[in-house]
């Protein structure tokens, strides 16, 4: 099975979670194919609700950046995970960004 996680961790200030994510994926390894995408690495741009993704170019995008890469992989994978810090009861913006280009 082919597993996606996408940390969505902002910065370093949240070891507790790298950690826990780093012992998931060692324990997933042993009998799934896993990745895991550091989003705060990535140059993700925010959706600005110009809707080609569903009109002009279904699927795809007209912001030129990392996001179609993830896309690819998200596509490609049998299950995603989500990884955020929970900040004020919301995941990371940069987490929610990532998934408005997912849709």
């Amino acid at each position: 099975m082919k597993i996606t996680i996408l940390d969505g961790t902002p910065d370093s200030v949240h070891e507790a979670l790298d950690r826990y994510l780093k012992n998931l994926v060692n324990a997933l390894q042993t009998r799934h194919v896993v990745t895991r995408i550091a989003l705060n690495a990535l140059n993700i741009q925010f959706c600005t609700g110009c809707w080609s993704c569903w009109w002009k170019t279904p699927g795809e995008c007209a912001i030129k950046d990392d996001s179609h890469e993830i896309c690819r992989q998200v596509i490609h994978s049998d299950f995603v995970v989500l990884a955020s810090p929970v900040i004020m009861g919301f995941p990371s913006a940069l987490l929610k960004k990532t998934q408005d280009k997912l849709i």
